[in-house]
């Protein structure tokens, strides 16, 4: 489009899409997609009286514990897991050899060391 000091805007001479096109486009896709989201809303609000008691139905659970059995196995697990993790120690912390390699720390994670002007670490810090 085309602006001058007489004239707001003037339409280019390219030629419109077809209906096919912007029917294919993003924008045609994601229209449809927001039509899609209002039918299943209102679909939802007509099929809800319909539910026994006429009201939403509620989740259940189908597992085999539920209540204060599923509460206490969870809480098991987890004491479980944290005997287990407590009992292997700490791993060994092996070096991959960046610091003699590299004495400018380069490549070296360094986000709270001071840093000169172009960004490297001040090795004095």
């Amino acid at each position: 489009m085309e602006t001058s000091p007489n004239r707001v805007l003037t339409r280019s001479t390219e030629a419109e899409p077809s209906e096919d096109a912007r029917a294919l486009s993003r924008r045609g896709f994601l229209g449809g997609l927001g039509g899609a989201a209002a039918i299943a809303a209102v679909g939802g609000a007509v099929l809800e009286p319909m539910l026994p008691g006429g009201s939403r139905a509620a989740a259940e659970e189908i597992g085999p514990l539920t209540g204060v059995d599923r509460l206490n196995a969870a809480y098991d697990n987890r004491i479980d897991q944290a005997d287990r993790m407590f009992a292997e120690g700490i791993p060994a912390q092996t070096c991959n050899g960046d610091e003699a390699l590299y004495p400018n720390r380069i490549g070296s994670y360094s986000k709270g060391l001071p840093h000169n002007a172009i960004g490297e670490v001040d090795l004095d810090a």
